[in-house]
C-alpha cells in the first residue's frame, strides 16, 4: 500500500464495546434463565438469539445501509424485552435479582443505541 492510500478500517470505540458486551449479557442472562427454568426455555431461548441476531446485523457490513432500521428495531426490541420483565413481574410474582440486573443493562443499552452513530 502506498503513503497516498490508508486501509479503511471500522472505527471500534467504547460506545460500540458497551454495546456489544450488554448484548451478550443480555443474552447470556436470558439463556441462563432458560436452562434453569424448563417452562420459560423456548421463550428465553429466542429471546437471547434475538438480542444476538440483532447485534450481527447492526455491524454487518452488507446491512450497513439498513442501519437506522436495524438500530430502531434494536431498541424496539430491546424495550419491549424491558417492559416484559415487569408484565411477567406483576402477572407471575416472580422479581428474580438477575432480571434486575439485566433491566439496567437493557436500559442502558437504549441510551447507548439511541446515541449510536451509523458505522463509517
Amino acid at each position: 500500500m502506498s503513503t497516498t492510500q490508508t486501509a479503511t478500517r471500522p472505527r471500534i470505540d467504547l460506545a460500540t464495546i458497551a454495546i456489544v458486551v450488554l448484548t451478550i449479557a443480555a443474552a447470556a442472562i436470558h439463556v441462563s434463565r432458560a436452562v434453569i427454568n424448563p417452562r420459560i426455555t423456548v421463550l428465553f431461548t429466542l429471546n437471547a438469539l434475538g438480542y444476538l441476531g440483532l447485534l450481527v446485523l447492526l455491524y454487518l457490513p452488507a446491512a450497513r445501509r439498513f442501519f437506522s432500521l436495524v438500530r430502531g428495531i434494536f431498541i424496539g426490541y430491546t424495550a419491549l424485552t424491558f417492559v416484559l420483565f415487569f408484565v411477567w413481574g406483576f402477572m407471575k410474582g416472580e422479581w428474580p435479582i438477575i432480571g434486575f440486573i439485566c433491566v439496567a443493562l437493557e436500559a442502558i443499552l437504549i441510551v447507548l443505541l439511541a446515541r449510536m452513530r451509523p458505522p463509517v
